[in-house]
């Protein structure tokens, strides 16, 4: 039986694939292989997560004529596939920053906190049987997990150029929530 049996046909598609995106990224953040280095495990956890709005994004336009949540969406996938890019060039570079086994104790245990939440935050944004606010719901607790995951990194020794790019996802991220805020209050979605 279906989840959302009750639901129209457009949002039982739309939530079906976003559920599936969810658990891919989540199987992608979780299993990567970790290193000694706390730039690596950040930027091997952040690229899934990244591809993951990427998709979500691609999923909403399927599915949206709201111009306004169209722009956000398409700004995602433009910045998060930028993001990827320098994720992926640093990846080499950051291997030389090794940190202390109690240093990635500690940020493990955060991070691997960090995660959960945001997990079990996406996995509960139910549909409303509104696209529009269905996609901010579940994006909302994706952007704050990356402004959580990225200010948890930046407290411990990194590679330098992983600490710009660290900043530009804390400030990028929290921009898009204030985004998104404001237009779940236009078309008068209930998120917190």
């Amino acid at each position: 039986m279906n989840r959302y049996q009750h639901y129209n046909d457009r949002t039982r598609i739309y939530m079906n694939m976003f559920y599936g995106i969810l658990e891919e990224m989540i199987w992608g953040m979780t299993k990567v292989e970790l290193t000694d280095s706390i730039g690596v495990n950040f930027i091997r956890r952040m690229i899934p997560h990244h591809k993951a709005a990427i998709e979500m994004s691609k999923n909403v336009l399927r599915f949206t004529q709201n111009q306004e949540l169209r722009q956000i969406a398409s700004d995602m996938i433009e910045e998060q596939t930028r993001s990827i890019q320098d994720l992926e060039q640093l990846e080499c570079e950051c291997h030389g920053y090794q940190n202390s086994r109690e240093e990635l104790c500690c940020y493990n245990d955060k991070i691997t906190a960090v995660m959960t939440e945001m997990f079990e935050c996406m996995r509960s944004a139910g549909a409303v049987n509104n696209i529009g606010c269905d996609f901010i719901t579940g994006m909302l607790p994706h952007h704050e997990g990356a402004v959580k995951m990225a200010s948890v990194a930046i407290a411990y020794p990194v590679c330098p150029r992983l600490n710009e790019i660290l900043y530009q996802i804390i400030v990028s991220q929290k921009a898009a929530i204030c985004r998104m805020h404001e237009l779940s209050e236009k078309i008068l979605c209930n998120c917190n």
